[in-house]
């Protein structure tokens, strides 16, 4: 009887090391699913900074070109 509560008591070295192991990989696991959250949030970035530089070009070559509309029609008036 005494055997089978110290049995009860005294973890197996099987379980500490399944333990360690487990709180291991879940530890791994919230650094690589913080990695991928960063990777993901880089990537949206970088992608609405190259659209807002197309949008900007984009703009730019609007004014331009009414800007030489603009100075064509004064050399025809």
């Amino acid at each position: 009887m005494f055997k089978k509560q110290l049995k009860q008591l005294i973890p197996r070295q099987s379980d500490v090391s399944l333990a360690q192991i487990l709180s291991r990989y879940e530890r791994q696991m919230k650094i690589n699913e913080k990695r991928i959250k960063e990777a993901d949030l880089m990537d949206t970035l970088e992608k609405d900074a190259l659209v807002q530089k197309r949008r900007n070009s984009r703009l730019q070559r609007s004014r331009d070109l009414r800007m030489m509309q603009s100075e064509l029609m004064a050399k025809l008036e």
